[in-house]
């Protein structure tokens, strides 16, 4: 007899790829990249001026600490980077709503023009063109649900003045602080060959001269010539036109980089998204959402199995919906989010914010042999044009991640081919040994009620779907792959290169909660945490009012993130022991000390490291904090939390008023789940009511035919002269 045993696979070291300027932090040191090298990285150690090497697996562990993390900052020494450092942080979502809406409409607008010049020929940038090509885009634009204002379209100057802008510097901030110069469109010309040729090159050049003061500088040049040459053999001068045609046969990739640079060339000629082939990880990766076809108990399982058979029948059933992001280039799923209320922007970004994390203690915590380390920071986002992906806060944190919004338009589905086909597989593959399944159409559910045979409450189906996904679905060779599994594409592209997630404060800056706080002469309080440091005192005593805005990160409660009016500035926890303790693991602490009805509970430095660690095994804890199972945190749901948790908490150096293990045995309360966002649960005295159960739909089912769509097409107004927006002149050239 031959036994075979499975060995699980190791997690994969990422290959992270940075470029010319990038720029780190970590221990107040700051850190500028050198070069990459053969198994890892040399960076320059700005504080001392020693370069110092890294490993891909150093570089990773550094990534991930959970307490200091290295933080990157990409294009940091640039010049538009280093100007941007002397300053506190800024991000697109830090501006104000109207001028939010302002610099996406500019940005969007640069990446689709951009794009159509790269797949129609005919798109240019003279007038008879952008009156063609522009009008269609800048309404397609603002054909969205989501924008509060219709603004009219600006001059076609103005709108080349913003493409020029955006070439040269894809930030979304440079086009709100209004750089630009004025350029024009360029070409090349004949005997003179050698002189002809010479002066078409320089037009490729970083110094961006324009084509008439080039033509003028060669026609000195042939001047010199002729002077020496008899009168009958002077040379002729070629024409400005001649001199722009032959410009014009200079390849536009050749001229791009030339003049605007690699990272403005490799983002214009990457722009075409139909049919481009995806060859780095993260260079694509797609978002949506799925019905998911299965009728589940609305219960958590530890609460089920209490129940009597009479009020098991009484749970109500429900149908649950799942987002999920994945990449392009190796099918990998990056992460995903299952919730009972319909997709929100809620769930969007914090679907977005998985795919920058490493999921390996997910995984572990729901049982899977496999690591899911698969993590990194995507450059396009493909989504649809739902309400909640064209929402300014899922836009805003897009592009405060430095990634491109792709949104293909209305009603194609094909643009979005590999997680529709994604969400095939695993209606098929993944509930197929789960009952209550709904089938995906009447033809295929036949006379068989899911309703009855529904027997998953709805908090098994996250962990049941990330085993399939993790142990099933990425070692499974996929046709997509020409047979090759999700996670060897993975191991064999890595190689290539990944933009790391970011990490730090750059991730509270981007992805954390929002709260309005007052600065005391203690600094600021939340959920009993006290935050100090010189410079939020130095906020406090230049305003006349201390009240500040206030971002949490619900991963790290050890710092939180404060405008100063200028950019965020981090304040620390006055007591370290809060670094890596999340949102979820101190409240419940807090609803253990509410339960002992102190008026004041006092904690010692001892007892709250214990109980950090208590947490942090607590296997449950761990599936709360993987937040799959629930749509996410929002600012109402803090702040409900905060009121219960009003009561005042000291943390000293003395003797604790409670035991060092009070939260080891701690059973999760309702109050706990209502805390993360887990509410309207049914209680023991709701399904012992002789009532007959609640039911989503009348039948219990609900055929996904006639979902509606999550698209919004609008209704075309026809083709007339578009008008053109005069107050978008005031950018202006510099």
């Amino acid at each position: 007899m031959t036994l075979s045993f499975f060995e699980p696979n190791k997690p994969i070291v990422p290959i992270f790829v940075f470029n010319h300027g990038d720029g780190f932090t970590r221990f107040g040191h700051e850190f500028k990249f050198v070069s990459a090298e053969p198994g890892g990285h040399l960076l320059l150690n700005l504080t001392n001026d020693i370069h110092v090497g890294f490993t891909d697996e150093q570089m990773k562990e550094m990534f991930d600490d959970p307490i200091n993390p290295l933080v990157y900052y990409p294009g940091r020494y640039l010049p538009e980077g280093a100007r941007a450092a002397m300053h506190p942080q800024t991000f697109v979502g830090d501006l104000k709503e109207h001028e939010q809406e302002d610099v996406l409409l500019k940005t969007q607008f640069c990446e689709q023009y951009v794009r159509m010049e790269v797949e129609d020929p005919a798109c240019t940038r003279s007038d008879d063109s952008m009156s063609r090509f522009a009008p269609k885009i800048f309404k397609q634009i603002q054909s969205g649900k989501t924008w509060t204002n219709q603004r009219a379209m600006p001059s076609w100057r103005t709108l080349r003045n913003w493409i020029r802008i955006y070439e040269r510097d894809p930030n979304p901030h440079s086009l709100v602080c209004r750089r630009g110069r004025c350029q024009k469109n360029t070409y090349f010309a004949p005997e003179v060959e050698a002189l002809l040729r010479e002066y078409t090159l320089k037009y490729a050049t970083p110094k961006r001269l324009p084509m008439y003061r080039l033509h003028s500088e060669m026609k000195v040049a042939i001047k010199l010539l002729n002077a020496e040459r008899p009168e009958d053999k002077q040379l002729t001068v070629p024409s400005l036109k001649t001199f722009q045609n032959r410009v014009n046969d200079l390849p536009p990739a050749f001229i791009e980089l030339g003049r605007n640079g690699e990272k403005a060339a490799t983002r214009k000629f990457n722009a075409i998204h139909s049919g481009q082939e995806v060859i780095r990880l993260g260079q694509r990766v797609e978002m949506d959402e799925w019905r998911i076809d299965l009728r589940t108990l609305l219960s958590l399982s530890p609460f089920w199995k209490t129940l009597t058979p009479e009020q098991k029948e009484r749970v109500p059933k429900i149908t649950l919906w799942m987002t999920a992001i994945i990449d392009l280039a190796s099918r990998c799923l990056l992460g995903f989010r299952v919730h009972r209320k319909a997709p929100s922007r809620t769930t969007a970004i914090g679907t977005l914010e998985m795919a920058t994390i490493d999921k390996t203690a997910i995984a572990k915590a729901y049982g899977c042999i496999d690591p899911w380390e698969f993590a990194l920071t995507p450059s396009t986002i493909a989504v649809d044009s739902a309400t909640w992906y064209t929402a300014t806060a899922f836009r805003v944190t897009v592009a405060d991640l430095g990634a491109t919004l792709f949104l293909p338009p209305a009603g194609k589905a094909s643009a979005r081919g590999t997680i529709e086909r994604f969400f095939r597989t695993c209606s098929i593959q993944a509930l197929e040994e789960l009952t209550g399944r709904t089938w995906g159409s009447i033809e295929a559910k036949g006379d068989r009620n899911p309703d009855e045979e529904a027997s998953v409450t709805f908090d098994e189906v996250a962990p049941h779907l990330t085993r399939f996904f993790v142990d099933v679905y990425h070692n499974t060779p996929h046709e997509g792959l020409n047979g090759e599994t999700p996670r060897n594409a993975w191991k064999r592209l890595r190689k290539l290169g990944i933009t790391p997630p970011p990490t730090g404060e750059r991730r509270r800056h981007i992805f954390g909660i929002n709260m309005m706080r007052t600065i005391a002469a203690n600094g600021i309080r939340y959920l009993g945490i006290h935050y100090q440091s010189p410079e939020l005192q130095h906020i406090r005593r230049r305003r006349r009012n201390p009240e500040v805005l206030v971002r949490i990160d619900r991963q790290n409660l050890g710092a939180v993130s404060v405008w100063d009016g200028d950019g965020w500035v981090s304040v620390p926890a006055v007591h370290e022991e809060f670094r890596g303790m999340s949102y979820w693991a101190w409240s419940a602490a807090c609803c253990e000390l509410r339960k002992k009805n102190l008026e004041e509970a006092e904690l010692s430095r001892a007892t709250l490291r214990k109980a950090k660690a208590d947490l942090a095994a607590h296997g449950e804890m761990m599936k709360i904090e993987a937040g799959l199972s629930h749509e996410g945190l929002t600012e109402d749901v803090y702040l409900s939390f905060e009121k219960k948790i009003d009561f005042p908490i000291k943390i000293t150096n003395k003797a604790s008023s409670l035991p060092e293990d009070f939260v080891q045995e701690m059973v999760l309360s309702e109050e706990f789940y209502e805390a993360v966002g887990i509410t309207g649960l049914p209680t023991v005295e709701d399904l012992s009511k002789k009532r007959k159960a609640e039911k989503e739909e009348a039948d219990g089912w609900l055929d996904p035919r006639e979902l509606p769509s999550n698209d919004n097409p609008t209704t075309s107004e026809g083709d007339a002269a578009p008008t053109l927006d005069d107050s978008y002149d005031s950018m202006g050239d510099e």
